[in-house]
């Protein structure tokens, strides 16, 4: 292959600073693996520069024993590099934050979204990312304080919803109370003098509002409407509520369920030209340029990480393994003494040759600027990590230690020219508030007719309340010893507490005492629950429960509230469509509250299938 002697990227300081830092530390890597193939890679990897900007580069080597400690150090200078570039007419999508690992992301994305809010900001700054991790609406603050205040509601007497409400009220007030006191105010007795009046006021009447006038309220309550911010992750919230209320159920437990199944999945959607900063791991990076690149945790092991430690498939001509087959062993420092040295140095050559190429490909990305920030490998827990290599490629190299700052350990050449913007950019607007309305202030209703009490209002709210729990139970067990583990399970995420629990394992097991129902739930079935159907005429139904043996069907619906005609339509519709599949299908519908069963469709046995109908395959 050719090797490219101009480099048609970066400026000249930068592709200067690259060539003698890989000629020195190729040697380095060469000398600790004993191996010349680092030395030969990069023999023939400099290259003289075509631009005639100038361009800067500065690394910064900070203190700290322990990862906590130089970790945040690292995650403030990210900030003021930003500031910095920003303030001399870099655009915020001019620049690119690369990491090696996507938990390093997420500590960037909640330390900016955290800075941006508080009173260390910048004005004429954004400290706006764009990742596929900073997208998440679960990242949100505000999101999380809806979520928080919801679960409170579902169950007041729940410890973890209390705690993570205190925690993320203190973090919109960005107040300054430490962890302890602010989870100490999470304690049962005086936990609602730290929420606002109007929430605590409003608290009985809120668990009877709608899924999206719920979520609204808290908005209003909590001051969320005016987080400029988060108001993209706001926005894309209530349509997914919205949404959730009108496919499935107005039901906050429920609602609750889905969220914490399928928040990890769920994220705004940004412009294409959006103005932000962009972060991005090394393995992405590569083929891609940025005028300025901030390198924030250059910190990686140049070994295995000790719990992701690999198996190597080992053998040895020494006599007790001669004739064995290749043997698992787990990669550690300790093989070195074994039989087994030879793999472990091939191995170990192998992994610290790729991390090296990781710092490579994350260095060359830049076209004018480069910042890297590393933590000082003078204490022990570092040198084992990247750094060691950069550092000490820094003090070897004659024309690199020339400028190197050894007091402050910073190793700095060129600087940043302010940039005057040449074009118009497009700019893009932006809500500044969430606006919304109360419909109660705006809509009277005349009460012509006696108003019931609101004991009765209330008691009917819990039997309806019940019901859907009692449905939500019922479409996740399949047999009959599959009962108490989940009512447990709902109970351990709040959906229900100790009362209701005990109370719906009663009424199941009740309704088990029928012969027929204990015989739906026996492992005889092959059972599907929550079935979805789209009849002959489009309609989309889902069938409660589905049992399957051999040819044979039984659908089965379960009723929580009023008897209605429609209901056995329902049903009738379900079995016709089977029979028509070839299966001898039954129906039923079973009314939970006192345990009635309708026989809708006593069994038909086909004498033919209709050949032009597609199986069911389950």
């Amino acid at each position: 292959s050719k090797t490219l002697s101009k480099n048609f990227r970066s400026t000249g300081t930068i592709v200067s600073f690259n060539n003698e830092l890989f000629k020195t530390a190729s040697a380095l890597v060469s000398a600790e693996t004993g191996l010349p193939v680092s030395t030969t890679e990069y023999s023939d990897s400099e290259q003289s520069a075509t631009k005639k900007e100038e361009g800067f580069v500065k690394i910064q080597f900070v203190n700290g024993d322990e990862d906590s400690d130089w970790t945040e150090n690292a995650l403030e200078k990210t900030a003021l590099h930003l500031e910095e570039l920003q303030s001399k007419g870099a655009h915020p999508n001019d620049i690119a934050i690369i990491v090696r690992k996507n938990d390093e992301g997420e500590r960037i994305i909640s330390y900016l979204l955290a800075h941006q809010n508080s009173d260390k900001a910048k004005a004429g700054v954004s400290y706006n990312v764009v990742s596929s991790e900073s997208l998440l609406i679960d990242n949100a603050a505000s999101v999380n304080l809806i979520v928080a205040a919801l679960t409170y509601l579902l169950n007041p007497l729940d410890d973890i919803a209390r705690a993570q409400l205190s925690y993320e009220y203190a973090r919109q007030k960005n107040s300054s109370s430490s962890l302890a006191e602010i989870f100490r105010s999470s304690n049962y007795a005086i936990f609602e003098h730290s929420l606002p009046t109007e929430f605590i006021r409003q608290k009985n009447f809120l668990k009877k509002l709608p899924l999206f006038e719920l979520t609204e309220s808290i908005i209003d309550i909590f001051g969320l409407k005016n987080n400029s911010g988060e108001l993209p992750y706001l926005l894309s919230f209530q349509d997914l509520v919205l949404e959730f209320a009108h496919r499935e159920r107005n039901d906050l437990g429920a609602f609750l369920v889905w969220w914490k199944e399928n928040k990890i999945k769920k994220s705004i959607i940004a412009p294409a030209n959006a103005n932000a900063i962009q972060l991005i791991t090394i393995h992405k990076v590569k083929g891609l340029q940025f005028k300025y690149v901030i390198i924030p945790f250059c910190s990686w092991n140049i070994d295995h990480d000790s719990f992701k430690s690999p198996n190597l498939w080992v053998h040895s001509d020494q006599s007790i393994f001669k004739s064995l087959a290749p043997l698992p062993v787990k990669y550690s420092s300790s093989l070195k003494e074994s039989f087994f040295k030879k793999d472990y140095d091939h191995e170990h050559a192998r992994i610290i040759i790729d991390n090296f190429n990781l710092l490579y490909v994350a260095f060359t990305r830049a076209e004018q600027g480069l910042y890297v920030v590393a933590p000082d490998p003078a204490s022990s827990k570092f040198k084992g990590m990247i750094s060691r290599i950069l550092f000490d490629s820094i003090e070897r190299s004659p024309l690199l230690s020339s400028t190197w700052n050894k007091n402050e350990k910073i190793w700095a050449s060129g600087e940043m020219i302010e940039r005057k913007e040449t074009k118009q950019r497009e700019e893009n607007l932006s809500l500044q508030n969430y606006t919304s309305g109360s419909w109660r202030t705006k809509l009277v209703v005349k009460h012509t007719a006696h108003v019931a009490e609101t004991e009765a209002e209330e008691e009917q709210r819990k039997k309806i309340k019940f019901g859907i729990y009692l449905h939500n139970v019922f479409s996740k067990i399949k047999y009959q010893k599959d009962l108490n583990p989940v009512v447990d399970q709902f109970e351990r995420e709040g959906t229900i507490h100790a009362e209701e629990k005990h109370q719906l394992i009663r009424t199941i097991e009740e309704l088990m005492k029928n012969p027929k129902i204990e015989d739906w739930f026996s492992e005889k079935w092959e059972v599907k629950n929550e079935v979805h159907a789209l009849l002959p005429k489009g309609q989309e139904y889902r069938i409660d429960r589905l049992l399957l043996k051999n040819k044979n069907a039984v659908v089965i619906d379960f009723k929580t509230g009023q008897r209605r005609k429609e209901d056995q339509k329902q049903v009738t519709d379900y079995c016709s469509m089977l029979q028509q599949m070839g299966f001898v299908a039954e129906g039923y519908l079973l009314y939970c509250s006192d345990g009635e069963i309708v026989n809708v469709l006593p069994p038909k046995i086909l004498n033919r299938k209709n050949k032009t109908q597609l199986g069911l395959d389950f």
